[in-house]
C-alpha cells in the first residue's frame, strides 16, 4: 500500500503539471506531509509503518514518496482481471473495493453535473449525451461522464448506464476505449484533468483516500 500511495501522488508530477507533489492542490499529498488539524485524511496507516511519532513518520513518508519521483510508468500497477487489461484508474478502483466493500472516491456530486461539466468542455449539446445519435462525439461524452463519475463520485458503471438509458456493457467498453486514448493523447488527458478540477471547485468533499 505504501507503494500504491506513493504512486497515486506522484500522478500529477508524471502527467507533466507539476515539478513537485506539494505543489498539485487537487491531491491529498500536503494532507499527508503537512500538519492541518481539520483535514478528513486517515494516515495512521501508512505511517505506523514509519514510526509511531507522526511527525517523523510524516518525514520519513514525505522522503518515501520524494525517492519515487524518478519512477514512470509501473506496469506491476496494471493487471489482467476478467479477461481485460486494466487502467491505473481501475486498478486503483478495484484495490479499494476489495479493502472497503465500496468505492473511495470522494466528491458529493451527481451525474448529472458531471455530465454538464463534459459536456460545456467538449463542446457538446447536453441533450447529445442522451441522444441515440450515432454522432461519435456522443459516446465519448458518456465515456468521459462515466471515467470521472467512477474516479469522483465513485458511481459504479451500471449506474451510468441507467443514467443514459444504455447498456452497462456499452458504458464499460467506451470507458475501456477512453482509457486508451489517455494513454496516447496527452492533451486529452490535460482536458480531463480540468473537466476534474472544475468539478472539484464546485463540490464539497466528504472523504480522501
Amino acid at each position: 500500500m505504501l507503494e500504491l500511495s506513493a504512486y497515486i501522488h506522484l500522478n500529477a508530477l508524471r502527467a507533466g503539471l507539476v515539478e513537485d507533489p506539494i505543489k498539485y492542490r487537487w491531491c491529498s499529498y500536503r494532507s499527508y506531509v503537512r500538519e492541518n488539524k481539520d483535514d478528513l485524511v486517515e494516515r495512521d496507516f501508512l505511517f505506523a509503518q514509519f514510526s509511531q511519532n507522526k511527525k517523523v513518520a510524516m518525514r520519513q513518508y514525505e522522503r518515501f514518496v520524494k525517492g519515487r519521483m524518478g519512477q514512470g510508468h509501473r506496469e506491476d500497477f496494471y493487471e489482467l482481471k476478467d479477461q481485460r487489461f486494466l487502467g491505473e484508474e481501475e486498478f486503483v478502483d478495484n484495490v479499494h473495493r476489495r479493502l472497503n466493500e465500496e468505492s473511495p472516491f470522494v466528491y458529493d456530486i451527481s451525474l448529472g453535473q458531471i455530465a454538464s461539466e463534459v459536456s460545456s468542455a467538449l463542446h457538446l449539446p447536453t441533450d447529445l449525451l442522451h441522444s441515440l445519435s450515432r454522432n461519435r462525439q456522443g459516446p465519448l461524452g458518456r465515456a468521459v461522464t462515466g471515467y470521472v463519475g467512477r474516479k469522483l463520485g465513485g458511481y459504479q458503471i451500471k449506474t451510468t448506464a441507467a443514467h443514459f438509458h444504455r447498456d452497462p456493457v456499452v458504458i464499460s467498453q467506451g470507458i475501456r476505449r477512453l482509457e486508451n486514448k489517455l494513454k496516447e493523447e496527452k492533451g486529452f488527458v490535460k482536458t480531463v484533468i480540468g473537466i476534474e478540477q472544475s468539478l472539484i471547485r464546485k463540490s464539497s468533499r466528504k472523504i480522501l483516500i
